[in-house]
């Protein structure tokens, strides 16, 4: 626990907390009406598209193990694996073309300045 501070409301109640809150998304506030104490818990969000990962404990454990190794700088090199992306799928996507014929000389023209695109 880190040295007490006492800090002022300003006129329209409002306390600023500084850098106590670099990291921090929002808070849950408790008030205990007894004693008068307001108690502030720190919460950091978390993405929805993220949030899956945490309700899957064996998926975040595993994630937590590799962080973990990779730290300990425990890596191994897989290769390459750029024979396996579907060029056109990566393409379309890219530059959001439809099946068109139109798309397909896109396509073509798209394929031929292919290396002026570093993963391709």
């Amino acid at each position: 626990m880190g040295p007490v501070q006492t800090l002022k409301p300003d006129t329209k109640g409002r306390v600023c907390l500084g850098s106590l809150a670099a990291g921090i998304s929002s808070y849950h506030l408790t008030y205990d009406q007894i004693s008068g104490k307001i108690t502030l818990e720190p919460y950091t969000e978390v993405p929805l598209q993220e949030a899956w990962l945490f309700r899957n404990k064996a998926a975040l454990q595993k994630v937590r193990r590799g962080m973990k190794q990779s730290e300990e700088g425990n890596l191994e090199d897989a290769g390459n694996f750029s024979q396996y992306i579907d060029k056109e799928s990566v393409l379309r996507k890219m530059y959001k073309i439809k099946k068109t014929a139109e798309a397909a000389e896109n396509l073509r023209k798209l394929e031929e300045n292919k290396k002026k695109s570093p993963f391709l």
